[in-house]
């Protein structure tokens, strides 16, 4: 793993709480190993905003919103290591969560 994530904040908007609120954490520390795993030094370090709405029986959809410097190849990276994460076990959830993420490279 070259990167380390850093979750700066997490916004929930469910229809009401309930057991899927788990399913979304657990769909969080899904999308942060992955982006571990995906993301090399070529990308810097960087901050993002990423909002995903859930919709009951279809795959989730995401939006990022880079803040600061982040490449176009970087920000394309994301957005497909999100959707390789989605294919995951989110289908009976519904609402959405955004998540500031700051990323930033290992030390050795």
């Amino acid at each position: 793993m070259n990167k380390k994530i850093i979750l700066n904040g997490i916004e929930l908007s469910l229809p009401k709480y309930d057991a899927s609120a788990v399913t979304l954490f657990d769909y969080l520390d899904d999308v942060v190993k992955d982006l571990e795993k995906g993301l090399n030094d070529e990308d810097g370090s960087f901050k993002i905003s990423i909002d995903v709405d859930f919709s009951t029986s279809k795959p989730p959809k995401h939006k990022i919103y880079p803040t600061g410097k982040t490449s176009k190849g970087t920000k394309e990276k994301v957005s497909r290591i999100l959707k390789e994460t989605q294919k995951g076990r989110v289908e009976s959830v519904s609402g959405s969560v955004r998540v500031n993420l700051q990323i930033e490279d290992r030390q050795s």
